[in-house]
Parts: structure tokens; C-alpha cells; sequence
């Protein structure tokens, strides 16, 4: 690497340094003393769950973002999985993220995470929903990530 080179990738290194510097996410270390939430679909194929709070009407009383989502199944099918994550009150959820994946039949954490956290209000009522490829009524165990903003 040549000398101007090295000064572009220094310039543009420490341009993105001050960057996530002033991300309101990167001021707040990620809240991870939420419990993950079973969630069991129907049985029947490629059908959603009911929606299932993953937190409460004024659980997180501050703004926050879901910066990911973990996931893992409670049962070893190879089946194709699509979760939905939504927000507002039940019964009118609104989805604010959908993730597809296909778990390989093991009891493993995924972790899903999104280029962009989504912002949520303070004291929003969070849910999750799945449905899968198979005609068998199967449970997942979801849990967002999140990080909570500076007040």
C-alpha cells in the first residue's frame, strides 16, 4: 500500500469511527436480561402462529432498538421457517421484521442480525410469530436482541 493510500484508509476509518460514535445505538451496551419466549405453530403447513408477546406494554420504559434477533428450534426438523417480529397491541400486531431460515435439524442458537436496528418507542408492546414448511405443530424459542437509547 502506497502512502496515499494508507491516509485514504486512515481518513475513511477514523470518517466511520466518528460515525458510529454519534449512533445513538452505540452509546448503550446490548440488553440481553430478557428471557427468550416458546413460540409452537399450528399444525398445519405454512400457517403463523398466533402472535406471542415477547415484551410487555411498558416492559422497556425507555426508546430502544432491536439490533437482532436469536433464534432456535425445540425440535430437530429440517423445515423451511419464517419468523416474524411485530409491534403494538394484540390484536393489532404490525410487522416490523420477517427473517427466513432453515433450521438443519438441530437444537442450536441462530443469531439473526439486522444491517440496520430498528427503532422502537419506549413502552411498545413487542411480539413474535412462526410458521414452517411442516404440517406438524412444532415450537421455536425466539429472543430479540436489544440495545436501549440514551434518554
Amino acid at each position: 500500500m502506497d502512502d496515499l493510500e494508507g491516509r485514504l484508509t486512515a481518513a475513511r476509518a477514523a470518517n466511520l469511527d466518528k460515525l458510529l460514535e454519534n449512533m445513538p445505538w452505540s452509546a448503550q451496551p446490548i440488553d440481553s436480561n430478557y428471557a427468550p419466549s416458546s413460540i409452537s405453530t399450528p399444525a398445519s403447513a405454512n400457517t403463523f402462529s398466533a402472535w406471542t408477546q415477547l415484551f410487555a406494554l411498558n416492559e422497556i420504559t425507555s426508546d430502544f432498538m432491536i439490533v437482532a434477533v436469536v433464534a432456535r428450534p425445540d425440535h430437530t426438523s429440517a423445515v423451511n421457517a419464517e419468523i416474524e417480529i411485530g409491534k403494538g397491541n394484540s390484536p393489532n400486531e404490525e410487522t416490523i421484521a420477517s427473517i427466513c431460515w432453515e433450521p438443519i435439524g438441530a437444537k442450536e442458537n441462530v443469531m439473526f442480525s439486522f444491517p440496520v436496528p430498528i427503532r422502537v418507542a419506549a413502552n411498545t408492546r413487542i411480539a413474535g410469530r412462526v410458521k414452517h414448511s411442516s404440517a406438524s405443530g412444532l415450537a421455536y424459542f425466539i429472543h430479540p436482541v436489544i440495545q436501549k437509547l440514551p434518554l
